[in-house]
Order: structure tokens, then sequence, then C-alpha cells
């Protein structure tokens, strides 16, 4: 049986992370900055999964089920938020999605 992991959410607008590719991703929502936080000071590691909706505050039902866990590589902070390189590392994975863990 699989694993179960807790991680921070990255919810991507108009982006898809596949294993393997390593992509450059600009960040300033402020729940999206508290989960890239949450990461950093973990393992890096991140949940990253597609919007259906382009929304500033995505809730768990306009997220798709569906994501790629990945590894956040290098950090750039500026005055409007954060650049970062975004690496996928484990195939995607059926996920559930809490409130209380969109972070």
């Amino acid at each position: 049986m699989a694993e179960r992991r807790t991680l921070p959410v990255l919810p991507l607008r108009g982006t898809v992370i596949f294993p393997g590719i390593t992509v450059p991703i600009g960040v300033g929502r402020p729940g999206t900055l508290r989960a890239i936080e949450t990461a950093i000071k973990g393992d890096h590691l991140i949940f990253t999964v597609a919007q259906r909706e382009n929304v500033d505050e995505p809730a768990p039902e306009q997220l798709y089920t569906m994501g790629v866990i990945g590894r956040i590589g290098q950090v750039q902070r500026g005055l409007g938020g954060v650049q970062l390189l975004l690496q996928g590392e484990v195939p995607p994975r059926p996920c559930t999605i809490t409130a209380s863990r969109i972070l």
C-alpha cells in the first residue's frame, strides 16, 4: 500500500508540472507564499496541483485531484513575491485535499 503523506499544496494556474522537469514558478498569493515557506522549513517537498478555475484563493473543489510532488530548489525573494525553481519528482498521484491543508 502507498505511503500517506501530508504536504503543503501549491495550486497552479495555467501550469502543469511533470516528473523530471524543472520549471520556474512565480508566486505571489498569500496562501501560496505560506505553503512555500512551510515546504522550505521542512524537506522542500510540496504537492503541485492544477486549478480547475482561475481564482485567487481556490477551494479544494476547485483543484484537480491528480498532482505531482515537487521539490523546491532555488528561491529568490522580491517585492512582488517569490521566484522559485520547482522540480517534479514523484509521478502523478490521486490525492485528497482538505481546506485545513490549503495554506
